[in-house]
């Protein structure tokens, strides 16, 4: 199973063949800090798991006058492992939001219409949990629970929403994998 960390990583050398250094970099551009914390030494921790585990390969690199790097890229292993873990992501709810963001970086491996059926799945789900999360806090109210009391169902109902909005916006087509 892979940790946030490592397919963030997986998912940014499957773009292309980076060097630790060169991920951290793409981190900063995504501001991805902002909403998963990962440290740099992270990166070079994870780097060496995911190789160890086979789903990336390095190369050294020699450019000019600087010195040889290592530039890591993702192995077929890794590319399966990548595509498992995204539509695991896409087609299954959790109230830990970075998972689907993660997911949502990484959809442009997927054609179109697989992206579609899977944004589909999600919203059944997203649907359901919609309707239930509605209910409860319906049935708290009718029992007389104060708002505040009721606020984080609100929020994972917000949540939800939030997420509904985003699968209904790639259906529409309003976000494709070229683009």
């Amino acid at each position: 199973m892979l940790s946030k960390s490592a397919y963030l990583i997986l998912g940014l050398v499957q773009k292309e063949s980076l060097n630790p250094y060169e991920i951290i970099k793409q981190l900063e551009v995504f501001q991805i800090k902002n909403w998963y914390p990962i440290a740099n030494s992270t990166v070079y921790a994870t780097i060496k798991t995911l190789r160890k585990q086979e789903l990336v390969k390095g190369y050294s690199v020699k450019d000019s006058n600087a010195p040889e790097r290592t530039v890591y890229e993702i192995t077929e292993k890794g590319k399966i492992e990548l595509q498992k873990k995204v539509k695991e992501c896409i087609e299954n709810i959790s109230y830990d939001t970075v998972w689907f963001s993660i997911a949502l970086l990484f959809l442009g491996i997927f054609d179109y219409k697989d992206i579609v059926l899977m944004c589909n799945e999600r919203k059944k789900l997203l649907l359901k949990y919609r309707n239930g999360l509605s209910n409860q806090i319906e049935k708290l109210r009718s029992r007389g629970v104060k708002q505040i009391e009721i606020l984080s169902v609100l929020h994972n109902l917000k949540i939800i929403e939030a997420e509904l909005s985003i699968v209904e916006e790639i259906e529409r087509g309003c976000y494709n994998a070229t683009t």
